[in-house]
Order: structure tokens, then C-alpha cells, then sequence
């Protein structure tokens, strides 16, 4: 199980550096001519002639242009303006995401369902609040305060998460168990969770984002029996993958 940990892990930390650099290679690939007029008109296409007299160019939907030399300014070539790649999850304002996924452990895998509502920093830096249902062996309503770190202004944004708080059991208290123990009583605990995601944007405010990591999580059982009670505590160690949608 150690084994399965490291390698997933592993697997998610490379997968997530190598898609925030792949997009930025393919946008430093494309250029594009750009006339600057004298009046401060910019176009963009493709530079289809010039002379000591006239410039063409060739816009998006295929419109040509001819202007004298005496009314540009400068003639350039840039990378291609592309609104998406201006898109980011880095934005100051509040947001909201919605995750669903497992929690998977030792020959047991558990659903997963939490949303996340907080507020964006222009530095990348997300704060908020985790609530959810989860399944751990026992289903459970955790309640955390949530960090997440975009180092990078991109459409294609890896991050870190980081979430720590309490979680509460569905089966607070059970019925009649046998004849020393009356009746047991659930307790929840701590909830810790760590680990790597990416974020890729769909629109100006909209994102899809796959992430992974690791859950650690305590459960306390109370029996309360005639003559004492006996208190057992769980610890259960997941890993958790998940797939969602993030709004700006």
C-alpha cells in the first residue's frame, strides 16, 4: 500500500508540472504580424506585402488592409493575442467549486462529494471553507479551512491544497449491541488533507480541475456498557482523487 502511495503520488506531482509548461510552449511557438497606425489603431493577421509606398495585411476573416507608409507607425511580430491564454483561476474576487471523487484505502473505495466556497487573491492565494460528504468506512460531514496556491497566471494552472479542520459522523449513536455493551456512540475528529491538483480554464470564470493527494482523518466510537465505557479510536489514511468544476 505504501508502494501504490508513493507511486501515485509521484505520477500526479509529475503529470501536473508538465501540463503548466506545455501550454506555455505552444503559445511561444505561434506568431503574428501587428501594424501600429499613427492614429493608435493595432491590427493583427498576416503581413501579405510591403513597399516604400503601401502595407497589406491580412486580418482574422480573411479582411486586407492597405495603408501608406506615412500612416504606420511601427510593424512588428508577436506572439499571437489569444484571449485564453489570459484566463486564469488567480483572480482577486470570490469563487466557488464543487468536487466529486473516491477516497480510496487499503481494498476499500469511498465516494466523495465537497464544495469549496472562499475568497481569491491577485497573488494566487485562495481561502475558504470545505464542507462535503464523504465515506472513510463510515460516512462522514466534514467541516475545513481550505488554502489552495496557484504559482502560475495561466489557463493551464497547477496548485497546492491544503485543508485541515473536523469532521462529523452520519451514525452519531448506535442501537443495542449485546448484552455488556448498552449502546455506542459516534464521535467525530481531526480531518487533515494535502495534495497537488490542475485547474484548466473553459471560459474567463469557469474551470474543470483534477486533483490528488492524501486524507487523514479520526473517528472516535464510544460503548457505553453497565459497569464502564470503553472508547476505541480509528484512524483511517486515504488517498483521494478528485474531479470538479471551479466559478468565478
Amino acid at each position: 500500500m505504501k508502494q501504490m502511495k508513493k507511486w501515485l503520488l509521484s505520477g500526479f506531482y509529475i503529470f501536473f508540472v508538465l501540463g503548466s509548461f506545455i501550454p506555455e510552449i505552444t503559445y511561444a511557438q505561434e506568431k503574428e504580424d501587428v501594424i501600429y497606425l499613427k492614429n493608435g489603431s493595432i491590427l493583427r493577421g498576416k503581413l501579405l506585402s510591403k513597399d516604400s509606398t503601401h502595407i497589406k495585411i491580412e486580418t482574422i476573416g480573411r479582411n486586407v488592409w492597405v495603408f501608406e507608409q506615412a500612416e504606420v507607425e511601427k510593424i512588428t511580430s508577436e506572439n499571437v493575442f489569444n484571449e485564453k491564454s489570459s484566463w486564469s483561476v488567480s483572480k482577486k474576487g470570490y469563487f466557488n467549486s464543487v468536487d466529486m471523487g473516491l477516497n480510496i484505502g487499503k481494498n476499500q473505495a469511498s465516494y466523495s462529494l465537497s464544495m469549496i466556497n472562499g475568497y481569491s487573491l491577485d497573488c494566487g492565494l485562495r481561502m475558504g471553507v470545505y464542507t462535503g460528504v464523504e465515506g472513510v468506512g463510515e460516512t462522514i460531514f466534514p467541516l475545513m479551512a481550505s488554502v489552495e496556491y496557484s504559482p502560475l497566471r495561466k489557463r493551464f494552472s497547477p496548485f497546492v491544497i491544503l485543508q485541515g479542520g473536523y469532521s462529523f459522523p452520519a451514525n452519531y449513536r448506535g442501537g443495542e449491541y449485546d448484552y455488556y455493551y448498552s449502546y455506542s456512540k459516534y464521535k467525530g475528529g481531526l480531518a487533515l488533507r494535502g495534495g497537488l491538483g490542475l485547474h484548466t480554464m473553459l471560459g474567463e470564470n469557469f474551470a474543470f480541475s483534477i486533483s490528488g493527494g492524501y486524507f487523514y482523518q479520526v473517528l472516535t466510537q464510544e460503548y457505553s456498557y453497565y459497569s464502564g465505557k470503553t472508547i476505541y479510536i480509528y484512524e483511517y489514511n486515504r488517498i483521494f482523487l478528485k474531479l470538479g468544476l471551479f466559478f468565478k
